[in-house]
């Protein structure tokens, strides 16, 4: 009984503090939802949410949204995908997928602003374009915010205190590296050029980044030049039947009446590694092809571009959106900023064109065996209006995001994934994954001679087409010291049984390629002269090659 009357007046005290409970409950939760987010960020695990395909995405809120649930609950969307590696289907699914932790990792958490560091400058900007402290995350509606950039390597006491250091490959120099290093901290390798732009000495590299920030889609944060994304429910891979119906709307809307020019083409770097020129110059022979800027004869001032646009759209009807370099994802503004107009792009690069874009929306130069097909092709478009008009009939469905919109918005992943990604890694082999992985490579064209046909003989030429410079690839093992002279007297017949090596393979390459017309004198004139100087100069130190492709 005594137990009772003590349990009843226990029951009675906690009745009398209930309302003082919930007041602090109350409190606590309006402190809470005005705490200022400058502070702490608290990731919380969503649920997981069906997503309609039928629904229609009538914002870009809704359509981050969209994006989110569609990326938690693993439904398939109808996004072209920038990655290869991240399970999401775009920039936005990614992003997304940061800020609502659906890859697994901890349901909750709390943690301070991350800060970044950007130890050197990217092309003139100590900022990479995306500003100092929070703003700029601020201003791209980052899905996370709580992150902190700056230059300043003194704002901490000691650099190994950033969450992240941010090192550009061009300005990059191995002998100003941070003098201390966190356990947890980030070194970040950022380049948006591909390796045969970024004439830098790799191997000292290896074992120093933990992530990579890159246009190549298997980077750690991928930084495109541009992408597109669905305004509708539009599949990824639409029917013939689909393609067709669009087509025909496409006719009827009329987009060329006042055009009056063929193609155009607005380039400064005249002597690329992917030899579009001599591309283009196979080309003009079959049709009018206007070249602006330095390699052209025709200007138009760079300083307003936006002039050059309208200009470009409202007289011509095909651009050559033609890569300076052949490397796997490379694909730049010259291709996302053609889509935006109404203008066909004809691309020639290394990269997928199909994963990145809708089917007949550009016309692969790559996918005609000759220049003159190209050119009675284009003819052909050129003539009835009715087929033009069709290589439009995905805009309605589609927006193009260009490098100029978007580009920073990888800054956007970084700051996400510093939040989420506690793994640790690091890239042991940067030689291998920058330049190796990268597959560069010369295109498989010659100037106006016929394509290479023979694509199950592509491993075997690959080494044979030197990736890097338009040289036969001849040994280097020496160089001018007069020290070297005794080893070079004794491994001349070594390097002259390579060498035999390297003529086989060129006058199978040459008989192959009929790239005559290419070079100041054919590629086997070029190996057996070659051939000639090793049998009349044996003790020579062949420090040098044979140039090729230069007129």
């Amino acid at each position: 009984m005594l137990w009772q009357k003590q349990q009843t007046k226990v029951r009675c005290r906690c009745l009398d503090r209930l309302p003082l409970i919930f007041s602090t409950i109350l409190v606590l939760f309006i402190y809470n939802i005005s705490k200022p987010a400058s502070n702490y960020v608290i990731i919380i695990e969503t649920q997981t949410t069906e997503l309609s395909n039928s629904d229609k995405i009538s914002s870009e809120k809704e359509m981050l949204s969209d994006s989110t649930k569609s990326v938690i609950s693993q439904n398939e969307t109808t996004h072209f995908n920038p990655f290869k590696n991240s399970p999401p289907s775009n920039v936005n699914d990614v992003l997304m997928a940061y800020t609502y932790n659906s890859f697994g990792f901890d349901k909750l958490k709390e943690g301070p602003i991350k800060t970044i560091l950007f130890w050197n400058e990217a092309y003139g900007s100590k900022d990479y374009g995306i500003g100092f402290g929070r703003q700029g995350f601020q201003k791209l509606n980052c899905p996370l915010t709580e992150c902190y950039t700056t230059d300043n390597r003194s704002m901490l006491k000691v650099t190994a205190e950033f969450d992240a250091i941010v090192f550009h490959l061009r300005t990059f120099n191995i002998e100003d590296l941070p003098p201390t290093r966190g356990q947890n901290q980030r070194w970040i390798f950022w380049s948006l050029e591909s390796p045969q732009y970024n004439m830098q000495d790799i191997y000292p590299l290896d074992n120093l980044f933990n992530w990579t920030m890159t246009y190549r889609r298997d980077s750690d944060v991928v930084q495109p030049y541009g992408w597109i994304q669905p305004i509708d429910s539009i599949s990824l891979n639409p029917s013939v039947e689909e393609i067709n119906r669009e087509m025909e709307l496409a006719v009827k809307r009329k987009t060329t009446n006042k055009k009056t020019k063929l193609v155009a083409w607005f380039v400064s770097n005249c002597q690329s590694k992917s030899r579009r020129e001599h591309y283009a110059n196979a080309l003009a022979k079959y049709v009018q092809v206007d070249v602006y800027g330095e390699c052209g004869s025709m200007t138009c001032e760079r300083d307003n571009a936006a002039n050059c646009y309208v200009m470009l759209e409202q007289d011509y009807k095909f651009y050559l959106s033609f890569e300076n370099s052949f490397c796997d994802d490379y694909v730049t503004e010259k291709f996302f900023a053609i889509l935006q107009l109404e203008v066909v792009p004809i691309v020639f690069g290394g990269s997928d064109y199909t994963s990145i874009s809708p089917p007949f929306s550009y016309i692969n130069a790559q996918d005609f065996e000759t220049a003159l097909q190209l050119a009675d092709y284009l003819k052909m478009l050129d003539s009835n209006e009715d087929l033009y008009n069709q290589y439009f009939w995905w805009k309605p469905h589609y927006r193009v995001r260009n490098h100029i919109q978007d580009l920073k918005l990888s800054m956007c992943g970084l700051c996400s994934r510093l939040h989420y990604d506690k793994a640790l890694k690091i890239y042991e082999d940067m030689e291998k994954w920058w330049i190796e992985d990268s597959h560069c490579h010369v295109p498989r064209r010659t100037s106006s001679a016929s394509y290479f046909q023979a694509k199950h003989q592509e491993t075997e030429l690959n080494w044979c087409l030197n990736r890097t410079t338009q040289t036969i690839p001849i040994p280097e093992r020496y160089s001018a010291n007069p020290d070297d002279k005794k080893r070079v007297k004794n491994k001349t017949e070594e390097d002259y049984s390579e060498a035999k090596v390297y003529i086989g393979v060129w006058e199978h390459a040459t008989q192959i390629l009929e790239a005559e017309d290419i070079f100041p004198k054919p590629l086997k004139q070029a190996a057996s002269d070659y051939e000639r100087e090793w049998l009349s100069r044996p003790s020579r130190d062949w420090h040098e090659t044979i140039t090729v492709g230069q007129t």
